[in-house]
């Protein structure tokens, strides 16, 4: 998978796809007790040990997959910032860093962003102030190896603005207007 994605191979991604549709839990997880689901996005990173980890995105939340993909070992439900009742909240997307290895940033359905450890599958902090449509990570690896993200959000007039946003602090950095019914999405590369 790792080759696939480092070369673009789409063809190889829909296969590993294909394969990552349904995972089986061994037990229950807190997401209706669902035993099985549809992989709604997912993202590989390495751990401290330097192995490879897979997150993914399904109803509901996150959760880690087994060495051999066939069930999910930890889960955490996205919900868990709302008051109770509020419905079930599922992952848009999810990015691992590779200058922070501590952290993944998910993408909810609702506009938030998530920020998660991905060791212990907890959620470090929760990102609500404006609606987040879309959003990519930008990485310097050199010496400062700082974050930033890029992301397009949903202003309440109804107008779009694409963002750029300090990571971890989400401080402001710069704001460009979209105007009314224009909407712009973000390429990820591969």
């Amino acid at each position: 998978m790792d080759d696939a994605l480092c070369c673009g191979d789409l063809a190889s991604l829909k296969e590993v796809q294909s394969r990552m549709t349904v995972c089986r839990s061994e037990k229950p997880f807190n997401c209706g007790q669902v035993k099985e689901t549809t992989v709604l996005c997912a993202a590989v990173f390495t751990d401290s040990n330097d192995n490879e980890v897979v997150a993914v995105g399904v109803e509901g939340g996150l959760g880690l997959l087994s060495g051999d993909c066939s069930y999910l070992t930890t889960f955490l439900p996205l919900d868990y910032h709302l008051p109770s009742g509020e419905g079930a909240v599922s992952p848009a997307s999810l990015l691992a860093t590779r200058v922070r290895r501590d952290r993944l940033l998910c993408l909810d359905d609702m506009g938030a962003v998530h920020v998660i450890c991905p060791r212990m599958l907890v959620a470090t902090n929760v990102w609500t102030r404006e609606k987040v449509l879309d959003m990519v990570l930008i990485e310097d690896e050199g010496h400062l190896q700082k974050l930033s993200l890029l992301m397009t959000v949903s202003k309440l007039d109804g107008s779009h603005a694409l963002q750029m946003r300090e990571f971890p602090s989400f401080r402001l950095m710069y704001e460009l207007e979209v105007g009314r019914g224009v909407f712009c999405s973000l390429r990820r590369s591969l």
